[in-house]
């Protein structure tokens, strides 16, 4: 009867720690990496103003408007191929500084996906210099 018992112990123990293990290996469900470009940390106030995202600045609002990585590769590589001109030449300073600053923000969107937030960090440097001379 003993010998059932201690079994019967020994066969829970087991059970339990597997479950534990099971759990411990199960990988998370992945959720979006937050993420807020530098034009919504510096001009909130210009993303509540309603625009047509088929133009140069409602097309760059909504790109800058995003609050997830993936969303912000989606929206500033769907800008740029919409905007940036194929022969390099630019309608207007405004439509060059806007390609500049979503090519850069492009590029601090793939230095946050890597990790390396040291570089995204000297990026974002650059888009606030940026916004200086757009002033």
């Amino acid at each position: 009867m003993k010998t059932s018992k201690v079994v019967s112990a020994l066969l829970l123990a087991w059970a339990v720690l597997f479950v534990v293990a099971c759990k411990t290996l199960e990988t998370p469900t992945a959720q979006p990496v937050a993420y807020q470009s530098v034009w919504s940390q510096l001009y909130p106030a210009t993303l509540n103003q309603s625009a047509n995202a088929e133009t140069l600045m409602g097309g760059f609002k909504y790109a800058a408007a995003t609050q997830s990585l993936t969303g912000a590769r989606s929206r500033w590589t769907a800008f740029l191929g919409e905007w940036r001109p194929q022969n390099g030449q630019f309608e207007d300073g405004l439509h060059a500084r806007l390609v500049t600053w979503a090519e850069l923000e492009m590029r601090r969107v793939h230095l946050l996906e890597s990790g390396d937030l040291a570089g995204a960090s000297q990026v974002d440097d650059e888009l606030r210099n940026l916004a200086k001379e757009m002033e």
